[in-house]
């Protein structure tokens, strides 16, 4: 039985990645159209502020999102999404963790470093790849608490991951399991 609830938190978080690496490839709009424009990086930094953010609440998480970026998830397994500009998205997924011996052999193999997000234990792992001929830097950060856990996936024009690290920051500091 155990066997058998293992493989499905595995073919679950399975569907959640290939969903969110479609999300986050597709160069989505407000329309849904594919878009090549180039993010304005000479944007001066700007502190982050709590009204920048709404709390959203689903499924036993609450996350502060930013209000002022483009909603474009309506997808079911996603808890939220949303994105500034081409290269510059937030993704958020609920799934059901899997044992922690998965994600200590993950921190054995070196693939991910384990930290805490708000007093929960997460794993985190960033790559920088080329995307659309532009370079942009990937966080994924989960965080567990009993059997559920929260994915973030951050992407970012690497160029301006200085500017925007403080939003994701915000974003995974206000993780509550509730």
């Amino acid at each position: 039985m155990q066997k058998i609830e293992e493989t499905l938190r595995k073919s679950v978080l399975i569907g959640v990645f290939v969903t969110l690496a479609v999300i986050l490839t597709a160069g989505c709009t407000a329309r849904g159209t594919m878009t090549t424009s180039t993010p304005n990086l000479t944007q001066p930094r700007q502190a982050v502020q709590p009204d920048q953010f709404i709390s959203v609440v689903k499924d036993g998480v609450e996350i502060a999102c930013p209000k002022d970026w483009y909603t474009y998830s309506t997808d079911p397994n996603l808890f939220y999404g949303v994105y500034r500009l081409d290269t510059i998205r937030i993704v958020i997924g609920i799934v059901l963790a899997l044992s922690q011996s998965y994600y200590d052999g993950l921190v054995t193999q070196g693939t991910v470093q384990r930290i805490a997000i708000g007093g929960y234990p997460a794993y985190r792992n960033d790559y920088t790849y080329t995307l659309s001929g532009r370079k942009v830097t990937n966080i994924c950060v989960t965080a567990v608490s009993g059997n559920r856990a929260c994915h973030f996936m951050f992407l970012c024009d690497t160029e301006a991951l200085d500017d925007y690290q403080p939003v994701f920051n915000y974003v995974l500091n206000s993780l509550k399991f509730l």
